[in-house]
């Protein structure tokens, strides 16, 4: 049998006893931090150029360096790379085993601790009488835990250090229950959230679970820098948000999902600007208000007092059977200022007021699919059921897909604003059409374009103004208009100066009210453009042509064949028919070429 040899060996050959020191030598440079040849006597191959003597073939060859069973290979500090280290975050990660008998006192004690890694690992099932208390610095791997707040218990479960706040904190994986399934659970629903964090630097929230909360499932006041991922909930009463931001900026969401009683989400500003939200995948339902609210708190406050809410861009929405609305801005002052809202790829389904509500907002974009939005479900106030609803609007672009609009509301409803692009695409059911039905309705509103969408349905495609509203300077083109039961477009009586051209009208007519306001270029039933040839007769001087438009001409423009019709004008111009004269009658018959416009 072959002897073992070992580093002392005195009987090991030389080659073997080079590779036992530098094997030994790279165990000791991952445990201490010194070289192998700090750690023991200098070997010949540390010796100076020229004074090793030692034959090539006793060196380790190339082929064994950073191989099983070979030798690591060391950096020009002659310490072993990172990447050749085992992962050692298992044996040196702070780790609890949580029992029925762990309080929230020992985690919090143990979240306190000092971890040679940072991470600290808990797995087990708890009933808590208090909160467990965050501190700075803290990674905690919850994988497998779930804390259970004890019956008789009125509190939040997880906070921090309120006074001084706190930073770089991270929670993985970690399940919170409350157990409040009803509405008649006696304890004070108003303050206790589940997740209440305020005043945090570098927060980060992955995959965590809440259900039935005292109050809100998260609140997060007065943070920064802020990563939330994967984040589930369930509760289905008054006062129950999923999660909501106070006056918090740099927030990063990805995956919002479940049930709320009150909102799914909220970002509210009460005594700070809120901005730079980036939120995605936000899915599930609200059973008493909306998926998303945006709005400005502490009502109680002077109306002159202004907030900034800016730079939010929302995408993948999806709300269905929402109490109150899908995605909404509201409650904020005159003397605030919403911008750069962007909402895109983002679906709301039968909500029981508008898809979409906004009372103000500028620099923004909504790109999103409203789907029996407006359902009503007892509520009696006409402007929260428009679908698409929104009261002032400042240099912003509405994309909207309206599917089946409930009888007498409108598709797509502004009310003032200007500088707008509007691109609708609104089907109504093909029951229960009225007039009052307006595809899209623009209040007080100057400056804007309606343009390449389709309408289908509805008692009138565009309204423009009304008689206490006016629209001006807008324009109305590359629409397909069809299946409505009034006008195709209208201008409400005080409304001019608009344009209405290059669409594609199926039926019904255009109702111009404003003297300056020009209807041109337009296709199908609703006819503003012709062209023809008119012959006078010899011996004649005039000729009167049928123009065939569906609106008195504005233009007609007129082109005589020949020197007895080169000063051929237009005498009279009717809803029907335009005259043609000459001066002098002509010797022949002669033809003069016309194009009218309405």
């Amino acid at each position: 049998m072959a002897k073992e040899i070992g580093i002392g060996d005195q009987s090991a050959s030389p080659e073997v006893k080079r590779r036992g020191l530098l094997i030994s030598g790279t165990v000791i440079t991952a445990l201490t931090g010194a070289s192998a040849f700090s750690a023991m006597s200098a070997d010949s191959a540390h010796a100076a150029p020229g004074g090793d003597k030692t034959s090539p073939n006793t060196y380790i060859p190339t082929a064994e360096k950073a191989k099983p069973s070979g030798v690591a290979t060391l950096d020009a500090n002659a310490k072993i790379l990172p990447e050749q280290l085992p992962n050692l975050s298992d044996t040196y990660a702070s780790q609890l085993k949580i029992t029925n008998t762990t309080t929230a006192a020992d985690i919090t004690a143990w979240l306190a601790s000092a971890s040679a890694l940072g991470v600290k690992r808990s797995v087990g099932d708890a009933t808590i009488t208090g909160p467990v208390v965050l501190s700075s610095n803290l990674n905690w791997d919850a994988t497998g835990t779930t804390l259970t707040l004890a019956a008789d218990a009125a509190q939040s479960m997880v906070t921090n250090d309120w006074a001084n706040g706190n930073s770089n904190i991270k929670i993985t994986g970690l399940t919170l229950n409350a157990s409040r399934t009803t509405d008649s659970d006696p304890r004070p629903p108003a303050s206790w959230h589940a997740i209440h964090l305020k005043k945090i630097t570098g927060l980060t929230l992955d995959n965590v679970t809440v259900l039935w909360p005292l109050a809100f499932g998260g609140l997060i006041t007065d943070s920064t820098d802020i990563y939330l991922t994967n984040y589930r909930t369930h509760s289905e009463h008054i006062n129950q948000d999923g999660i909501h931001f106070f006056d918090c900026q740099d927030v990063t969401i990805d995956g919002i999902h479940g049930v709320a009683g009150d909102d799914l989400l909220g970002i509210s500003a009460q005594y700070r600007d809120v901005r730079n939200f980036t939120v995605s995948n936000v899915i599930g339902t609200s059973k008493h208000a909306s998926l998303v609210r945006i709005n400005q708190t502490n009502r109680s406050v002077a109306a002159a007092e202004s907030r900034t809410i800016e730079n939010m861009a929302f995408t993948g929405l999806v709300g269905y059977d929402c109490a109150n609305k899908g995605f909404t801005i509201n409650d904020v002052h005159s003397s605030s200022k919403v911008s750069n809202i962007r909402v895109t790829d983002s679906t709301f389904i039968r909500t029981a007021r508008s898809g979409v509500d906004i009372v103000r907002a500028q620099d923004s974009e909504f790109d999103v699919t409203l789907i029996d939005c407006g359902t009503g479900l007892g509520v009696t106030d006409f402007f929260t059921l428009h679908p698409f609803y929104a009261v002032t609007l400042v240099r912003s672009r509405v994309h909207v897909r309206v599917i089946n609009v409930k009888g007498g509301y409108n598709g797509i409803h502004i009310a003032g604003g200007n500088s707008l692009i509007i691109n609708p695409e609104i089907q109504y059911p093909t029951a229960g059409l009225t007039n009052a039905q307006n595809c899209v309705f623009l209040g007080s509103i100057t400056d804007s374009l309606v343009a390449d969408g389709y309408t289908d349905g509805g008692g009138r495609s565009v309204q423009l103004g009304s008689s206490t509203l006016s629209t001006q300077r807008t324009r109305v083109r590359g629409l397909l208009i069809r299946n409505n039961t009034g006008f195709s477009i209208a201008e409400g009586s005080i409304s001019d100066n608009n344009l209405i051209e290059g669409n594609l009208i199926r039926n019904g007519g255009v109702s111009k009210a404003g003297a300056s306001t020009r209807v041109r270029r337009n296709d199908g039933v609703y006819v503003t453009e012709n062209e023809g040839v008119a012959t006078i007769a010899s011996g004649g001087t005039s000729i009167t042509v049928n123009h065939g438009l569906n609106a008195t001409p504005v233009v007609v423009m007129l082109t005589g064949r020949g020197p007895e019709t080169a000063d051929a004008y237009v005498n009279t111009i009717s809803s029907s028919q335009f005259q043609i004269m000459v001066p002098t009658a002509v010797t022949a018959n002669r033809d003069v070429m016309w194009e009218a416009r309405a």
